[in-house]
């Protein structure tokens, strides 16, 4: 499934001809009028969808997929995030609260932080509130969309996880994701694609990522694993401040506690405007090991620009 899925994202970037970001002097006759006024005072912010929002991890893009939009120097954005996760096999409950921070720095860059919470996990008879791994993330656009050339616009993402989980507990778990250290490494693709010219406008955004996440090399508890996220934002109103997103969220090799490989496929709305946006959604995990049953990951995520 994560190699047709990928082939999809990719020829949609590469064949269909990209829409032209908005400019200034195209405010009044470019719709909708609130995506043009963003774009003037932002060029930091390609997108023709009024604000590329923090995701639930931090970064600016989707729910899970990273876009290559970076934040102008200054600006910054503050998010909340909840989601539940139902496994009856193993048998667990995670309610999870994740608090984010992105700030823009200059030449496209975009730092962001991500602390996650666990409150009233279940799992072995006990119920346990605990922190989670600290990670922060440095996003550099290198290479703008070219609707002239066909050419997406291109980006690096680069996350650090910080040991900072609760262990001492009565369940015995260990509520990180790394011991020591962890690593992600993702090279990152967006565009936005006119599908209906010359007849009518319907911009869509087409976005990849792609990359590994390694941890505690060279002690008992070393993994690492491949990423894979594509996702694509379907505008359903002519202002675009209704918006569906659809993502297929895969990783490879991974032995991260509680989940195993899956492959995993996302549905949400999101309300946004140049300022505040809130996305909800339900990620379905189909997961790979025949003993360990599939489940749902419920969220809803808002955040606030400064």
């Amino acid at each position: 499934m994560a190699r047709y899925f990928l082939a999809f994202g990719v020829v949609m970037i590469s064949l269909v001809r990209p829409s032209q970001p908005a400019r200034a002097e195209e405010t009044i006759q470019h719709p909708p009028k609130v995506a043009g006024q963003e774009l003037s005072a932002n060029s930091y912010n390609q997108t023709e969808f009024i604000h590329m929002p923090a995701s639930l991890l931090g970064p600016s893009g989707l729910i899970f997929t990273q876009s290559t939009d970076t934040l102008a120097p200054g600006r910054l954005e503050l998010g909340i995030g909840i989601n539940h996760q139902h496994s009856s096999i193993p048998n667990y409950v995670i309610n999870e609260v994740s608090p984010t921070l992105t700030l823009g720095l200059p030449k496209k860059l975009e730092f962001s932080a991500h602390l996650p919470y666990l409150f009233d996990f279940g799992t072995r008879g006990s119920h346990e509130d605990a922190r989670e791994d600290l990670d922060a993330s440095l996003k550099w656009r290198f290479l703008d969309q070219n609707g002239e050339r066909n050419l997406p616009s291109l980006g690096l993402s680069l996350t650090y996880f910080f040991p900072f989980a609760s262990d001492n507990n009565p369940a015995g778990v260990h509520f990180g994701l790394i011991n020591h250290w962890g690593f992600r490494a993702l090279l990152l693709s967006s565009a936005e694609i006119d599908l209906l010219q010359p007849v009518a406008s319907y911009v869509v955004g087409v976005y990849l990522d792609g990359g590994t996440f390694v941890r505690d090399i060279g002690t008992t508890f070393g993994e690492k694993h491949g990423i894979v996220d594509a996702g694509v934002i379907l505008p359903l109103t002519g202002s675009r401040q209704l918006q569906l997103i659809l993502e297929g969220n895969f990783t490879f090799r991974d032995k991260v506690q509680f989940e195993g490989n899956y492959d995993g496929l996302t549905g949400a709305l999101r309300f946004v405007t140049p300022h505040f946006n809130i996305s909800a959604g339900v990620q379905h995990r189909f997961m790979l090991d025949a003993a360990v049953n599939d489940t749902d990951r419920l969220f809803i995520q808002g955040s606030y620009l400064f």
